[in-house]
Formats: C-alpha cells, sequence, structure tokens
C-alpha cells in the first residue's frame, strides 16, 4: 500500500534551485568584473608606466645633449633599469639626422606615424624578439656650453614590458580572488540562509504532520507572506473536506432512517408470508414484498442519484439535443397521462438544441419532474405541459400542470430533502432535490413559478456554439 509521500514527486530542492538560478549570473558577471578588471589594470599600468619612460626619455636628452652626446653614465643606466624593473634602452639622433649615442637598432614607429615636436609618441614593438614598450621625443635644443649640442636631436628610449604585465596581472589575480571568494561566500550564505529561511514551513509541516485524521480545523499560525496565500488554499481545502465530511454523516444518517420504514415493511411482510397458511394470503404478502423492495430500490436509487447531483458529480461531458431528451421522457409519460383522462403537450425548441453534462443526470431530473406533476398534479381532466426552449446562454425546461398547485408556506422548501407532499406515502422527497441539484452541477438552477397550479423551471447552460 502506497503512502502519502510515494505519490508525490520529488523536484530538485529549492537550495539547488536558487543556487542554480543564481550562481551561473554571479559567476558571469564576476568572470566580466574581473576581465574588466584586468583590463583597467593594463591600461592603468600603461599610463603610469609610460609616463615613467617619458620621464627617462627626456632626462636623457637632458644628459646626452649637455655632455655633448657622451654615453648615459653606467650607474645611472643601473639605477633606473632597478627602480623601474625593466631594461632600459636608448637612442639619441643629433642635428644632423645621424646616431649621436645609444643603440643603433631602435625599433621604429608604425608606418606613416612620426613623432611631432614637443609631442610624446608612444608606441608598442617588438625588440630583440621581445615585446618593448617605446616612446619618441624630439626637441629643439640650444646648447651653453662649447661641448653641449645645438638644434633638433630625437631621443628614443624603449624598455621590455615584463613589469608592465606582472603589475596588470597581479592586480588581475588579487580581483580573480576577490571575485572568487564573494562568489563562494554568496553560495554559502546561500546554501545556508535557504535553510534558515525555510525553517516557518518546516514548522508549519511539523505541525501538520502532528494533526488527527479528524481535525480538518483551519491553520492559525503566523507563516511567511510568501506562503500566505498556500496557507489559505489548504484552509479553504480543508473548509471542503470538513463540509463534505458533514453532508456524508447527514447523508448515511438520512438513508438509514429512509431506507428502515421500507427494508421493516419488507421484513413484516416477509414474516407474515412465512407464518401465513392460506395460498391466496401468502399471495398478496408476497406481492406486498414485492411493492415494499420495489419502493426501497427507486428509494436507495433516488438516495445514490440525490448525493451524486448535490456533490456536483458530473460522470460524463457528452454533447447531445436536449430537446430530443426530454421529447423520449415526455412520449414515456404521455401515455398514463392521456390513460388517465389528462391532457399533455409538448413545445419543442424547433431545432436542435446541443448541451454538454451528465446526459443520464439530466434525463433523470426531466424523469422526476414529469413523475412530480403526474403524481400530485394531474387531476381529472388535468393538463400537463412540457417546454424546451432557449435564452441567452441557457436551455430553459418547464414542466406546467393545473393541478392544486403548492401550498404558499411550502414553496420555499419544496426542493429541500426529504419533503414531501402532505399525505404523500409513495414518494420519498428526493425527487425536486435532484431537480435542482442536477441543475445547479451543470451551471444552471431550479425554482417554482408564481401562479396557479405548479411550474416548474429547470435550466441548463448550453453547449458552446449551440444556441438556437
Amino acid at each position: 500500500m502506497r503512502g502519502p509521500s510515494d505519490v508525490i514527486r520529488q523536484a530538485r530542492s529549492l537550495r539547488g534551485r536558487l543556487l542554480w538560478i543564481l550562481l551561473p549570473p554571479m559567476i558571469v558577471v564576476a568572470s566580466g568584473a574581473a576581465l574588466w578588471r584586468y583590463q583597467t589594470a593594463w591600461t592603468t599600468a600603461e599610463r603610469l608606466y609610460d609616463k615613467t619612460l617619458l620621464a627617462v626619455t627626456l632626462a636623457i636628452s637632458a644628459e646626452v645633449s649637455t655632455t655633448g652626446g657622451d654615453l648615459l653614465a653606467e650607474e645611472k643606466l643601473e639605477l633606473l633599469t632597478r627602480y623601474l624593473g625593466d631594461q632600459i634602452f636608448y637612442r639619441v639622433d643629433g642635428p644632423g639626422e645621424g646616431i649621436v649615442t645609444g643603440y643603433a637598432d631602435a625599433p621604429t614607429p608604425p608606418e606613416g606615424v612620426k613623432a611631432e615636436p614637443g609631442k610624446p609618441l608612444f608606441f608598442s614593438a617588438s625588440y630583440r624578439g621581445e615585446p618593448v614598450r617605446a616612446a619618441i621625443y624630439r626637441e629643439l635644443v640650444v646648447g651653453a656650453g662649447p661641448d653641449s649640442l645645438s638644434g633638433w636631436m630625437q631621443v628614443t628610449a624603449w624598455q621590455t614590458i615584463r613589469q608592465r604585465q606582472s603589475f596588470a596581472s597581479g592586480l588581475a589575480r588579487r580581483s580573480l580572488w576577490l571575485m572568487a571568494a564573494i562568489v563562494v561566500v554568496a553560495g554559502l550564505v546561500l546554501w545556508f540562509g535557504v535553510r534558515s529561511g525555510l525553517q516557518p514551513l518546516l514548522d508549519l509541516e511539523a505541525a501538520v504532520a502532528k494533526r488527527s485524521q479528524s481535525n480538518l480545523s483551519p491553520i492559525a499560525r503566523s507563516v511567511p507572506s510568501e506562503v500566505v496565500r498556500l496557507v489559505g488554499a489548504m484552509n479553504a481545502l480543508f473548509g471542503r473536506l470538513r463540509d463534505a465530511m458533514t453532508a456524508r454523516e447527514v447523508f448515511i444518517g438520512d438513508a438509514a432512517h429512509q431506507l428502515r420504514n421500507p427494508i421493516a415493511a419488507i421484513r413484516s411482510q416477509a414474516e407474515a408470508a412465512a407464518a401465513a397458511n392460506d395460498p391466496a394470503e401468502i399471495s398478496d404478502r408476497l406481492a406486498g414484498v414485492a411493492d415494499a423492495a420495489h419502493a426501497a430500490s427507486r428509494l436507495a436509487q433516488q438516495l445514490l442519484s440525490s448525493e451524486k447531483a448535490r456533490s456536483g458529480i458530473v460522470s460524463g461531458q457528452a454533447r447531445f439535443d436536449l430537446g430530443e431528451l426530454v421529447a423520449e421522457v415526455a412520449r414515456a409519460h404521455a401515455p398514463e397521462v392521456l390513460r388517465r383522462g389528462g391532457d399533455f403537450s409538448f413545445d419543442g425548441p424547433g431545432r436542435p438544441l446541443p448541451v454538454t453534462g451528465d446526459e443520464a443526470m439530466i434525463r433523470e431530473a426531466v424523469e422526476n419532474l414529469l413523475d412530480n406533476a403526474r403524481r400530485y398534479g394531474l387531476g381529472a381532466g388535468g393538463r400537463i405541459e412540457v417546454g424546451v426552449s432557449c435564452e441567452g446562454p441557457l436551455a430553459r425546461i418547464t414542466v406546467a400542470d393545473d393541478g392544486p398547485g403548492v401550498p404558499k408556506e411550502a414553496r420555499t422548501s419544496v426542493f429541500d430533502r426529504f419533503k414531501r407532499a402532505a399525505g404523500d406515502v409513495d414518494g420519498c422527497g428526493l425527487g425536486l432535490a435532484i431537480v435542482r441539484d442536477v441543475a445547479r452541477a451543470h451551471d444552471g438552477d431550479a425554482w417554482l413559478e408564481a401562479g396557479e397550479g405548479a411550474c416548474f423551471t429547470m435550466t441548463l447552460r448550453c453547449a458552446p456554439g449551440g444556441r438556437p
């Protein structure tokens, strides 16, 4: 035997769902932020080192012009290399467009790019198979001494970029580690935070699990706002279950009470038949047993139909012609009405009137209306009129008679269960209750029209596209 948890399909946990929803975007954002940080660090490093390279270029220009073209002192070059972190190379071209000092194989700027006087030109190049960053500065030099240079002088300085790359990579690594730490911390907070956030639901689960099967009282406890509607739906379900259980208890009590008399009659008639010696008396008793059994069978059928209709249980959703169904029921009752000297008429819609619903239940409701009119509204020379029509989205069935009608004091309760007419010993008081419940189960209703005699009206919703 399966338990309640066996029919529940277990989906991915809330933790897994939240991690799957939140962590991938966070990882993407963190990766994008790390890439942006690396690009920013590289741009920052290039800007800072370019300014330093320009300062070196200007220092070399001043030193060379002052010394009349001598090489830069070795100790100065080593000092610059030590503090800048990358090896420094330089070349100085003098006023005669020839090399004054430095390395002859200096990198050249891209084609079409030329240094303008007084404006530094920075470019990336390759020197001896290694990437370098170079700066060119062109200025007019006026010598102050006999050994100094005068005229336009161009200084080219370049250095390897290992230090730049190390600086930018270090910034990027620190940013990446920071982003990774943020993602991990967010994942841990989410993982353990969900547990804390779900605690009210776990408390609610424990409280519901402790309930007995008969405890359908509403859940009255504080819950998070996100599940207020869920708890409200559960309380509404509990309410419907309470009503259903109450209705079942009432039905069982009513059924036991109503079936007691027919069963007692069957028993008494059977006992009398068993004790009788006269064949005629035995035959009469057995006929009484048959009549009582028939009454009990009809009562049981009516009880089941009443409960089914009152619960709104629609067995099928067949599409059928309501006019033809009512006509069939009317044809079955017409001979009895005519035999008793009454008049019977049927007014159909003149064209198919399709409805969708439980055909058997609707047929039984129409049977009950006609049986009620035949039993209580057909006097000597009386008349029964049956009509089927359509009014807007509703199909309308009327069964009218010119009998004594329903007393005014009983009109408000005529559709109640087990309500019988005065002096009625054959009926079970369920026919009209079934009519009303069947109508309501099919989005319609039933009522008693005011006027002479009795005119009962039952409405049903027409099938889509089925209005005449």
